[in-house]
């Protein structure tokens, strides 16, 4: 390969890389070299305004299509909008970030989107088949041995302050989501007035279909609730959410906030059989 001076810019060269035949294989600027395509002012190495295609087309070729290389203290990769300024930053140590805002983490995607775009990002792997799977998440104790080792996944509200995620359970291969519960971040404690007993008994059980533009499942479930009947007995489970396909929010139920509803329930059972078991107690001793 034989380099050659095709062109200079501000006193600086672009070379040519040419193979034995004479065509041109490869275009390279040498420290310093600037070049604007269709811009009068050269503010980087290379500034280009219109559209710009990529490929690698060399069969064998190992090398990649496109190679950036930064310095120490600079991002390597800036996207900017006119408006909106930077929107998608590589930062010199790998760290990127998408939405303009600076990346805390080695991937950060960061914006504040309404109706119609209410979701920040989709992965969709749809195949048709049971290969076809989402996200694999690996972090945590190598081999851990109790619950909270490994926290695949953290949860925030709006301000940051709430706290909460997936985690390992205290067996190690099975997830849990789990939530703050510490005594020293809550205020204001007093036993409840929740009845357990009341709310389990006013579930209304049922078995149904799934309409078919909600949930392509078409076999019978045999049991479950619907929410406008929790609604109206613990509405504390029930939340709305809007969705694609139908004009109304979707109610949808909580399951876990049920938990502590059971354990109430199950301690009122425990006490109505104690009291019964010390009512037969007396008889058989009378």
């Amino acid at each position: 390969m034989a380099s050659t001076t095709i062109n200079a810019v501000n006193n600086s060269s672009i070379l040519s890389e040419k193979d034995s035949s004479g065509n041109v294989t490869g275009i390279f600027m040498p420290h310093r070299t600037q070049i604007g395509l269709s811009n009068s002012s050269f503010p980087g190495t290379l500034e280009v305004t219109g559209s710009v295609g990529i490929s690698q087309t060399i069969t064998g070729d190992s090398r990649p299509a496109l190679h950036i290389t930064g310095s120490s203290t600079n991002n390597i990769v800036e996207i900017h909008h006119s408006i909106e300024g930077a929107v998608f930053t590589i930062e010199d140590d790998g760290k990127t970030g998408i939405g303009g805002t600076e990346s805390r983490y080695m991937l950060h995607v960061s914006a504040s989107l309404g109706n119609p775009y209410q979701f920040l990002a989709k992965f969709e792997n749809d195949g048709g088949s049971l290969n076809n799977k989402g996200i694999k998440i690996q972090c945590g104790a190598d081999s851990p041995g109790g619950a909270g080792q490994c926290v695949y996944v953290g949860f925030e509200d709006g301000n940051g302050t709430a706290s909460g995620g997936i985690q390992n359970g205290s067996t190690a291969i099975n997830p849990e989501f789990f939530n703050g519960s510490d005594k020293r971040v809550k205020k204001d404690i007093s036993p409840t007035n929740i009845i357990g007993l009341d709310v389990i008994n006013g579930f209304e059980m049922v078995e149904f279909f799934w309409d078919q533009d909600y949930c392509k499942k078409k076999t019978v479930n045999k049991i479950g609730f619907i929410a406008q009947n929790c609604e109206n007995i613990y509405p504390e489970m029930v939340s709305e959410h809007n969705h694609d396909n139908f004009d109304f929010k979707i109610k949808s139920i909580s399951k876990g906030e049920l938990v502590p509803v059971l354990v109430k329930a199950v301690q009122e059972l425990s006490e109505k059989v104690e009291s019964l078991q010390s009512q037969i107690d007396k008889l058989k001793g009378g």
